[in-house]
């Protein structure tokens, strides 16, 4: 599961939300949520800076707790 899953819930934003700011349809949104269709990278970058400043996008968009906040990892 793509860590913006996880982000999206602790935020209470939904779907919907996604899908107007990126300007796709709920569906699309839920598919690029979900991890079945990409993000594209102007779709990854206006989601990060509206949506989850407080993240790296390295973090928002994998699996791993690595880089949560910034764009390094430990070790």
């Amino acid at each position: 599961m793509l860590n913006i899953r996880q982000a999206l819930i602790d935020k209470g934003v939904s779907t919907l939300t996604v899908a107007k700011l990126l300007g796709v349809t709920e569906k699309t949104a839920y598919n690029k949520i979900m991890g079945k269709t990409d993000f594209n990278f102007n779709e990854a970058i206006r989601l990060a800076d509206n949506v989850f400043p407080e993240y790296s996008l390295r973090y928002l968009y994998s699996e791993s707790e690595c880089a949560k906040h910034d764009n390094s990892c430990a070790g």
